[in-house]
């Protein structure tokens, strides 16, 4: 028998209805049902668990620890240019040992440039940073409490030691654990807040060193400004306890269910649910292979070096060939201007007689000179106004990336070079 029409379009509409009823999960008792949600994964790669942790008070704690620990690199090198023209006089320093003094810290980050990145694979991010903020900070007050000019170079030397491997595996922290959506920026910032620490530096100089401490304090002013300066290292150690690990390197080492519960974590700050509520259930396996896993944490740190080896070794020598040109160029006026300007300033002769003629008598005048002599405020604003040039830079570039991309920068910067 043949169905009607009505028949027909009945059955239709009862499939629909099916098919409506199969699309819904029944609550609890006494509630109406719910659509299921589409975004539920029982497996998924770490980006899109990430992705689902969505993006909230988490991200924004860690945007706020950036900006401290952003600024851990530019104190250290920094600090003792600005307090070298009262400390070259209380300490009788020679230019070569002030010289020394403030290159002491580049010499601890270029040895120990190499390990860092072999440590943290092996140990973690989060780790490292906690002891290595923290013993950066007990350095650099350290070279603050004993003004004795080896000990000042060997804390300052350990401190760059430290600071020079914090820096970029904190930025790869940041990599790891922030969503791909924004994370451009938020390394780009990282930037930005490395230059308005350098503003902040000047000002925290301009505030402490010419001021008149009581004889009570054992200390001078310029070295409670280089205890001062530890500030940022400690904040960023303090803070990197109560942050999880990099997922990142949890998945690495096979860790899939630790991974899973950081993401978990990051989706109940973020979001105030429950971490049950969290719609990814299982992560892929993105682990390294075994043999790698097998091998002793001596040989992961050696495999560091493999950088020296073909068919690294011609890239690496342009690359530090660039770093070379770039710091050098930068840090070396930086470091001597603050010396350079309270020397001039204290010089009698006419200006227009150039700036050799007035640092030469600067320099000769130092052994008629007290540290209180040497506390002049114009310097330190001067020095404001310098390291907002850099500051500037780093808005132009944000608001550059922000409008055109960060792979259409990249495509115009390779055209270029």
């Amino acid at each position: 028998m043949e169905d009607t029409p009505e028949v027909r379009n009945g059955s239709k509409r009862r499939k629909s209805e099916v098919v409506m009823v199969s699309d819904l999960v029944v609550g609890e008792s006494g509630r109406p049902p719910m659509a299921r949600s589409n975004s539920t994964f029982s497996a998924a790669d770490l980006e899109t668990a990430l992705a689902k942790a969505g993006c909230g008070k988490f991200n924004l704690a860690l945007l706020v620890l950036t900006f401290p620990a952003s600024c851990t690199s530019s104190f250290d090198t920094s600090s003792m240019s600005f307090a070298m023209p009262a400390a070259s006089v209380d300490l009788d320093l020679t230019l070569s040992q002030g010289a020394l003094l403030q290159s002491s810290c580049y010499a601890g980050m270029i040895i120990g440039g190499f390990i860092w990145g072999p440590l943290s694979d092996a140990f973690g991010r989060k780790k490292l940073l906690v002891i290595g903020y923290l013993v950066d900070a007990l350095m650099n007050f350290l070279a603050g409490a004993f003004p004795i000019f080896p000990l000042m170079m060997l804390f300052k030397f350990l401190a760059g030691l430290m600071i020079c491997g914090l820096s970029p595996i904190f930025t790869a922290y940041i990599a790891e654990i922030y969503p791909k959506k924004g994370r451009d920026t938020v390394i780009l910032s990282t930037g930005f807040s490395s230059a308005t620490g350098q503003v902040l530096q000047a000002s925290l100089a301009m505030w402490i060193i010419p001021i008149e401490v009581p004889s009570e304090i054992p200390f001078k002013s310029w070295q409670l400004f280089q205890m001062a300066s530890a500030l940022p290292s400690l904040i960023s150690g303090i803070g990197c306890l109560f942050f999880v690990e990099s997922p990142k390197f949890l998945a690495d080492k096979g860790n899939h269910e630790g991974a899973l519960k950081v993401c978990q974590t990051i989706y109940t700050i973020n979001t105030g649910n429950r971490s049950s509520a969290y719609p990814v259930k299982r992560l892929n396996n993105t682990s390294r292979t075994t043999d790698y896993e097998n091998k002793s944490k001596l040989s992961k740190l050696l495999e560091g070096l493999d950088i020296l080896k073909p068919p690294f070794v011609q890239r690496a020598v342009v690359l530090f060939s660039i770093n070379i040109l770039a710091v050098g160029s930068f840090s070396t006026l930086r470091l001597w201007l603050p010396e350079m300007l309270t020397f001039v300033s204290k010089s009698t002769l006419d200006p227009n007689l150039g700036l050799c003629p007035l640092l030469e008598e600067g320099n000769s005048m130092r052994g008629n000179l007290s540290s209180t002599n040497l506390h002049s405020r114009d310097v330190f604003s001067t020095m404001m106004l310098v390291n907002s040039g850099c500051l500037i830079g780093h808005i132009v570039l944000l608001c550059t990336f922000s409008c055109i991309g960060i792979k259409a920068m990249q495509k115009r910067l390779a055209l270029v070079f």
